[in-house]
């Protein structure tokens, strides 16, 4: 269900890439992109002496839509957004947020925000903004 929603939603949104941080996004974020047949971008919580960048992952995509858990703060999310813009500059945007374990719906700085349905909608279609 919850792929079949997300594969209507990147015709909609027109994403490319999955953007992620940490092991909770890490562990949605790959296996989407597996399943969507997009690439990752995967943002570092911090800098490691083996490698320099605050990002691994696609660096030709053009629109991403960020995973992630819950939004608290939103300070995850601006983290994403200021490394990704730092890394590749204007040639990327984020497009949306998917939150993957929360039954609110959250609002964040002109992004549309989806999650999956709660457990106490019978309308079957919480995903939409």
């Amino acid at each position: 269900m919850v792929v079949r929603k997300l594969k209507k939603l990147k015709g909609t949104l027109k994403f490319d890439a999955i953007a992620f941080t940490g092991n909770s996004g890490a562990g949605f974020g790959f296996p989407l992109s597996y399943l969507l047949k997009i690439p990752v971008i995967n943002v570092r919580k911090k800098t490691r002496a083996h490698y320099n960048g605050a990002i691994e992952g696609t660096v030709s995509s053009k629109r991403y839509l960020i995973v992630d858990d819950f939004i608290a703060s939103g300070k995850t999310i601006n983290r994403i957004t200021t490394a990704i813009k730092k890394e590749l500059g204007n040639r990327t945007k984020p497009v949306g947020i998917f939150l993957y374990d929360s039954d609110r719906i959250a609002k964040f700085e002109g992004l549309p925000v989806y999650t999956l349905p709660s457990p106490a909608c019978r309308c079957g279609f919480c995903f939409a903004p």
